[in-house]
């Protein structure tokens, strides 16, 4: 039961650090999608000129 109690303690900081990690990552994937999206826009406005490959990727 010991060991068992040590080995939760041990596991709990990583679970939390990856929690912190993760919402980390999603507030700068969303600041970094925010910042591309006006890019992203005019790309739109250029795609029928665009070879038809590029339309998937960029929405992707």
């Amino acid at each position: 039961m010991l060991k068992l109690f040590n080995a939760v303690n041990l596991i709990r900081p990583v679970i939390s650090a990856l929690l912190i990690i993760g919402f980390l990552r999603v507030i700068y994937g969303g600041l970094v999608m925010f910042e591309i999206e006006p890019i992203a826009g005019k790309i739109r406005l250029l795609e029928p000129y665009l070879p038809g490959g590029w339309g998937p990727l960029l929405a992707a």
